[in-house]
């Protein structure tokens, strides 16, 4: 007879698992200054502000981002986008603020300072571009969610748009290292992290309670969830599927059926947000 040696087993509460060089300087980083992401336009700021204020004046805004050309450029080509527009093109800031509304506007700002999370990185410039690409569809199927699921609330886009916003910031961290980690060590650190690092940036953007909450919380289990945190689980659930359909070609993921019932999504409701969100990202025939 062989003799077989015993192992003793070693309970996983005791393993020490010794952080990377990477690692170690992200945490110093995320710990010292809230660094990692371009500064919020006065353009977004004030919009922040005038979403709160029922005698908000559009004029004020218009000539604040007409101001900034860079901003007024890519805020009048957003806004003439299949996201926005299903009708006409609009000449101008001030129409364009007049047909898509404050709220929507100050979304949109928003979305153009996340898009420019990805410029000067020498390392890490295409894995925030998808970061960001994805997140456009995640506010995209969270609106999408309040409609087929009959839920009124009113920033469901901003926060599907800004809950992972910790990944561009983690990643702009990495990229500014001196010896940057590996693509898959970044990818894990990233998820490691980003949640605490969106919540950061949110917080210091001064952005809706609702964006901060979501930044922070949106991996915790599915239970007593708030409505945000709640929408942006189902957006994370749907939005590969979303990609997939309106890109004609087959989803690498297998929707969670287990997990969207715990979010109160059944098979049929999932159906008809993939649905309603592909056609929302479709140009208007």
């Amino acid at each position: 007879m062989i003799a077989i040696p015993e192992y003793s087993r070693i309970e996983p509460d005791v393993v020490e698992v010794v952080p990377s060089t990477a690692e170690l300087q992200l945490q110093e980083l995320l710990e010292s200054a809230l660094i990692g992401l371009p500064l919020l336009p006065e353009a977004a700021t004030r919009a922040i502000e005038l979403v709160e204020n029922p005698n908000a004046d559009l004029a004020s805004l218009s000539e604040l981002i007409r101001s900034d050309p860079p901003i007024a450029a890519r805020f009048l080509s957003v806004a003439n986008s299949a996201l926005y527009s299903r009708g006409r093109e609009v000449p101008s800031i001030q129409d364009a603020l007049v047909r898509i509304g404050l709220s929507s506007s100050r979304d949109l700002l928003l979305q153009i300072v996340y898009a420019c999370s990805s410029v000067g990185l020498l390392h890490f410039g295409p894995q925030v571009r998808r970061s960001y690409d994805r997140a456009v569809v995640s506010g995209v199927v969270a609106r999408a969610a309040c409609s087929e699921l009959g839920v009124r609330y009113s920033d469901a886009y901003l926060i599907g748009l800004l809950h992972d916003l910790g990944e561009a910031r983690v990643y702009r961290l990495l990229d500014r290292l001196e010896k940057p980690p590996s693509a898959i060590e970044a990818a894990v650190l990233v998820e490691r992290y980003h949640a605490e690092a969106g919540e950061d940036v949110a917080r210091a953007w001064k952005l809706p309670q609702d964006v901060v909450d979501v930044c922070g919380a949106h991996h915790r289990p599915s239970l007593e969830l708030t409505l945000p945190v709640r929408l942006v689980q189902i957006a994370d659930l749907l939005t590969s599927a979303v990609i997939a359909e309106a890109e004609d070609r087959p989803d690498d993921e297998a929707l969670d059926l287990g997990r969207l019932a715990l979010l109160g999504v059944n098979g049929e409701d999932a159906a008809a947000i993939i649905e309603h969100a592909v056609d929302l990202l479709s140009p208007p025939s």
